[in-house]
C-alpha cells in the first residue's frame, strides 16, 4: 500500500509537470527525458531515474525551482516548487471604428477610459505567460467578444461595447430609472470588465493548459468572478468595487434574459437567467451581509442563496489552486 501511495504521488507529480513543461518550452524537452517519463508510467524503470530526469529539467532551466521553495532534497520533489518561466506579456492593438453609432465612439471611449491598458499592467505584473499575448479591439460586423484559438487572440469588438450601452441605456428608459451619464459610463465599464476576464479565463485555459471539468464556459463565468469579487470593502468609496461590478453584471444578464433577447437552449453558454443567478450567488457567498438586498428584495431566492457561500467558496479554493503556479 506505502508503495502504491508514493507511486501515485509521483504520477500526480508528473502530469502536473508535464503540461507546464512542454506548453512553456514546446520541444525543447529532450526524446529520452520524454520516454523516462513513459517507462516510469509502465514501471520499466525506478525513482532514482525519474528524480534524474526531474534533476536535469531544473538544471537545463527547462523547469525553474521557486526561490522561496527549492526542496528537492531526500528525493521530495512537490508541483507547487516548480513554474513556467515567464517569456511574454499582454499587449493591446486597437483598430479604426469608423462605424460606430455613438460619439464619442467606441474606440474613443475605451481608450479614454485606458481600461485595457490598466488591465495589462496589472495581469502583466501578476501571470506568467510562456509567449505574448495580443488583446484586438477593432470592428468586428458582429455583436461579440471572443478567444480566437488559432491566432492565440482576444478580440473585443466595438459592437459589443456600443450594445452594452445601448442596453441599459433602453432598460433605464423602460423602467423609467434615472441614472446619471457617470452612472452609465460605470455599468458599460463594469459589463466590459467581466466580459474581458470571460475571454481571458479562455485564453489561460489554452495557453497554460488549465485542468478544467464540465463545460469551460462555465468555467471561466466563475474565473471572471473569482477575479471581480477580490477587491476588499473600500472607506472612501464606501463600497467594495468588485461587488458592486457583479451587481451590475448581473443586471446586464437580466436585461439579456428579460427584454427580448432569443433564449438559445442549445448553446454552450448558459442561458442569461441562469448566468444571473450565478453571479448573484458567487456576489452574496462571498459576501452575504452585504448582498442580503439580493433575498429581501426577491433578486436571490433564499432556496439558493442558503448553498451559496460554499459555491462561492468552492469557486476561490479551484481557481486559486490552479492558478497559483502561473502566479508571478
Amino acid at each position: 500500500i506505502l508503495k502504491f501511495k508514493r507511486i501515485l504521488l509521483l504520477s500526480v507529480i508528473l502530469f502536473s509537470l508535464m503540461p507546464t513543461a512542454n506548453f512553456a518550452f514546446g520541444d525543447s524537452i529532450p526524446d529520452w527525458v520524454r520516454n523516462i517519463f513513459i517507462w516510469y508510467g509502465e514501471g520499466q524503470i525506478g525513482e532514482e531515474d525519474l528524480l534524474n530526469a526531474l534533476q536535469y529539467l531544473i538544471d537545463s532551466k527547462i523547469l525553474i525551482v521557486s526561490e522561496s521553495n527549492e526542496n528537492v532534497n531526500n528525493n521530495i520533489v512537490t508541483s507547487s516548487e516548480y513554474t513556467i518561466k515567464d517569456e511574454g506579456d499582454f499587449y493591446v492593438t486597437y483598430y479604426e471604428n469608423p462605424n460606430s453609432i455613438y460619439d464619442p465612439s467606441a474606440k474613443e471611449w475605451i481608450q479614454g477610459e485606458k481600461y485595457f491598458e490598466m488591465q495589462i499592467n496589472y495581469l502583466n505584473s501578476i501571470f506568467r505567460l510562456p509567449h505574448d499575448v495580443e488583446i484586438v479591439v477593432e470592428e468586428c460586423n458582429e455583436v461579440n467578444a471572443f478567444y480566437d484559438y488559432t491566432t492565440k487572440q482576444i478580440i473585443m469588438c466595438y459592437e459589443f461595447i456600443d450594445s452594452v450601452f445601448s442596453d441599459f441605456d433602453t432598460y433605464y428608459y423602460e423602467e423609467g430609472l434615472e441614472v446619471t451619464d457617470e452612472q452609465l459610463t460605470i455599468s458599460n465599464l463594469d459589463v466590459v470588465d467581466f466580459v474581458f476576464y470571460h475571454e481571458l479565463g479562455h485564453a489561460l485555459v489554452d495557453i497554460l493548459q488549465l485542468p478544467i471539468t464540465g463545460l469551460e464556459e462555465n468555467a471561466v463565468d466563475q474565473f471572471a468572478a473569482y477575479f471581480m469579487l477580490l477587491s476588499e470593502y473600500d472607506e472612501e468609496y464606501e463600497g467594495i468595487f468588485g461587488q458592486d461590478i457583479m451587481f451590475n453584471v448581473g443586471t446586464w444578464f437580466f436585461i439579456q434574459a428579460n427584454y427580448g433577447y432569443e433564449h438559445v437552449f442549445w448553446d454552450v453558454h448558459n442561458l442569461d437567467v441562469q448566468r444571473y443567478y450565478h453571479l448573484s450567488c458567487y456576489a452574496y457567498g462571498q459576501n452575504p451581509e452585504y448582498n442580503y438586498d439580493l433575498i429581501t428584495e426577491g433578486w436571490l431566492p433564499q432556496e439558493r442563496a442558503e448553498n451559496c457561500p460554499y459555491e462561492y467558496a468552492v469557486l476561490e479554493d479551484s481557481w486559486s489552486r490552479i492558478l497559483s503556479p502561473y502566479f508571478i
